[in-house]
């Protein structure tokens, strides 16, 4: 029986990675709400008085539009199929089953992620797509019986 453990802790590295990803595009998705552009104001005028010699550089309201640009529930909802794909792959894998499909799995998350989020996601779809390859290229050795 061949043993998949480079596959797996690649495979869990990549869903950490996707996890913490979808945290903080939970958080933009805050931001993006009426409360947190208010949260945003308050906090810029309240360094603005509690600074007065300091001019900031930075615009409030482009700071605003461009998290608003960023379309974060659908991100989110990428980040949390790759997530997903990639618990059926572990499972999949688990006692070397079904390797190659756990490979397709992985490779597919991580491919779709990459693209649809325009590159947010690349260390994460690093490490799915690295353990992808890897359950698609290793074969199991085989026993010459002489």
């Amino acid at each position: 029986m061949m043993k998949r453990t480079g596959e797996v802790v690649l495979g869990i590295i990549g869903a950490l990675i996707y996890g913490f990803l979808s945290l903080v595009m939970m958080g933009i998705f805050f931001l993006q709400t009426a409360d947190g552009e208010a949260l945003i104001r308050e906090e810029f005028q309240r360094q603005q008085t509690e600074m007065p010699g300091v001019t900031a550089d930075m615009n409030v309201d482009g700071m605003l539009e461009a998290i608003q640009s960023i379309p974060a529930m659908l991100i989110f909802a990428v980040f949390s199929i790759a997530i997903v794909l990639g618990i059926i792959a572990m499972v999949v894998l688990r006692g070397n089953k079904k390797p190659k499909l756990a490979g397709w799995l992985l490779i597919g998350a991580s491919v779709v992620s990459i693209i649809v989020t325009q590159g947010v996601a690349i260390f994460a779809g690093i490490f799915y797509l690295i353990a992808g390859i890897m359950c698609l290229a290793r074969k199991p050795q085989e026993i010459i019986e002489e």
